[in-house]
């Protein structure tokens, strides 16, 4: 799976029918969800463990795939808001 997945015509969809939510839902199929939950549910991605590069690299593919939507971040520190986890192991 790509980084890369074309979801234009998704925007084509939306920007055509100014804010029609039913084109748009119309584009989204099986392949490019599954293309999605491939990529997120990789062994590559290792369980995205908070805190770990796998992660970072999970969340950094979540907010590209949400930009090339068109969708702003809202957060202080664009798509992504900086906590502590305390991690405790026996």
């Amino acid at each position: 799976c790509s980084r890369d997945t074309d979801d234009s015509a998704a925007l084509d969809a939306i920007e055509a029918g100014g804010n029609d939510v039913e084109a748009a839902l119309a584009t989204v199929t099986t392949d490019t969800l599954k293309a999605h939950l491939d990529y997120l549910a990789s062994d590559a991605r290792k369980g995205r463990m908070t805190g770990t590069a796998a992660y970072d690299e999970a969340a950094a593919y979540v907010a590209d795939q949400f930009a090339s939507l068109g969708l702003e971040p809202a957060g202080e520190d664009g798509w992504q808001e900086r906590w502590c986890v305390v991690h405790d192991a026996l």
